[in-house]
């Protein structure tokens, strides 16, 4: 391999225990967005909170979801990267 794709090799390759603590921030951010969420639909229930406090918790928690979901696909697409690299 040429120094540009064994740097290319390496980046995409990252570091396991990395990528460990990246996953586990991203799922406590879901649990917590969940959290949140059902926090203000239980006050707005209980009239505790306005409508548009809880649709925003609504559009929070869904890009939240939006963000891991591309977090998801990101990592797939350097992990095709990574597959491509190490055969040429």
């Amino acid at each position: 391999m040429t120094s540009g794709r064994l740097s290319q090799y390496e980046l995409a390759k990252g570091n396991p225990e990395s990528r460990r603590s990246q996953e586990k921030a991203c799922l406590g951010a879901l649990k917590d967005a969940d959290r949140v969420l059902e926090a203000r639909l239980y006050a707005y229930q209980r009239g505790g909170a306005t409508l548009l406090e809880f649709i925003d918790a609504q559009r929070t928690s869904a890009e939240v979801y939006l963000a891991y979901s591309q977090t998801l696909a990101d990592h797939a697409k350097a992990l095709v990267n990574l597959e491509l690299v190490s055969v040429i």
